[in-house]
């Protein structure tokens, strides 16, 4: 049983990595997007 646990243990911390990875990139993509938004929704108040 020992062995089995230490076969899919790489696989669980590639896991780990991959989640970890993908949320940094999603968090990553909203701060842009709600800076981009925020830029723009200033230069229509100067401009307006």
């Amino acid at each position: 049983m020992r062995s089995n646990r230490n076969s899919k243990r790489p696989d669980n911390n590639r896991e780990k990595i991959i989640m970890i990875a993908s949320s940094a990139f999603v968090i990553a993509a909203l701060t842009m997007t709600g800076i981009y938004m925020r830029q723009s929704s200033q230069e229509e108040q100067d401009n307006g």
